[in-house]
């Protein structure tokens, strides 16, 4: 019975892993006809000054409003010589007729040579690992349902 209970779980487990992702991914999908037919970008930028690109086209200088006609999903790049360009993707939501963006730009480590090295005696701390990635949950379910098997197997 406990067996059996055991493996129901972790069924289900892996269901929802696998699953989950399908089912958000289809939610965010909206009918274009439900959206506005335009919409604008308030974009700015720390430090100002930069140049804007949508898609690759150079449509400006942050801070600006740019009139957004199609709504689909776009890439959006940041430019401004001695920073470190900024990449993004945005999309209008249902009903938004305006999204406000706040990007700020960083210098190149390279540029701050002071931050390469630590001085002698002092702590450098190392580089957290991305945790929030889905494959890094898999194996985490997949591991927890096989422990959960293995000990209602040892008990049976």
């Amino acid at each position: 019975m406990k067996k059996q209970f055991a493996v129901a779980i972790a069924a289900i487990l892996l269901l929802f892993v696998l699953l989950v992702p399908h089912v958000m991914s289809d939610l965010e999908d909206e009918p274009a006809e439900m959206r506005p037919s335009m919409a604008y970008l308030i974009i700015d930028s720390d430090p100002q000054g930069a140049d804007i690109l949508i898609d690759g086209e150079h449509v400006g200088k942050t801070p600006n409003t740019i009139p957004i006609v199609d709504l689909e999903r776009h890439s959006l790049r940041l430019e401004l010589e001695g920073y470190i360009d900024e990449k993004r993707t945005f999309q209008f939501e249902l009903g938004e007729e305006e999204k406000e963006m706040l990007i700020n730009l960083c210098v190149p480590v390279e540029a701050v040579p002071h931050l390469l090295k630590p001085k002698p005696g002092e702590y450098a701390p190392a580089v957290p690992h991305n945790v929030s990635e889905p494959g890094f949950l898999a194996i985490t379910f997949i591991s927890a349902i096989l422990c959960v098997y293995l000990i209602s197997k040892k008990k049976a």
